[in-house]
């Protein structure tokens, strides 16, 4: 699923959508090493793949997204980032 041209493409935007059925490939082949229910939209996944670390996470619109990050330390400080960010929607 992640070849070579896919994480070069993901190393050169913000991210990319995926379809249901290429998330489902996707989880298929990854090693989830964190998964949290954002309870506003879906789950936030830390994936490793191929030891690519990747983040994915569903937009507002209701996408899959998948995102690169340099590193363990770099997807988890997007999880924390982006779990604060639903924290503070908690209190208006």
């Amino acid at each position: 699923m992640l070849t070579s041209d896919l994480y070069s493409n993901l190393a050169n935007q913000n991210y990319k959508v995926l379809l249901p059925n290429e998330l489902t490939k996707l989880l298929s082949s990854a090693e989830i090493i964190t998964e949290q229910d954002t309870i506003f939209s879906d789950k936030i996944r830390i994936l490793k793949i191929n030891d690519q670390i990747i983040v994915q996470e569903c937009s507002d619109k209701n996408e899959f997204l998948i995102r690169y990050v340099p590193g363990i330390n770099a997807a988890e400080k997007f999880l924390s980032d982006r779990l604060g960010k639903y924290e503070r929607m908690w209190d208006g």
